[in-house]
């Protein structure tokens, strides 16, 4: 897709198929590690994402990493095949 635009690649009606295909088997993955169901709405989805990550901040505020970036890295996807 070198000769399309970013804009291109990414507007509901130019977005080349197999692009499309790609981004909707990509969500569905995405969807199943989170535990959404597929009819959540994008508003739904959105805030249990802010709520999650406010409940991550509270968290590391009251325990803070003692880890390097590579070690939480290695550990958050050493199951990762």
């Amino acid at each position: 897709y070198s000769d399309a635009s970013l804009a291109d690649l990414y507007d509901e009606v130019t977005m080349p198929k197999e692009l499309r295909d790609a981004h909707k088997k990509l969500d569905k993955i995405v969807l199943k590690i989170y535990g959404y169901d597929e009819k959540m709405t994008e508003e739904e989805i959105q805030i249990d994402l802010l709520h999650r990550y406010q409940e991550l901040a509270e968290y590391r505020k009251n325990n803070p990493i003692k880890k390097s970036d590579e070690e939480l890295d290695a550990e958050i996807f050493s199951d990762i095949d």
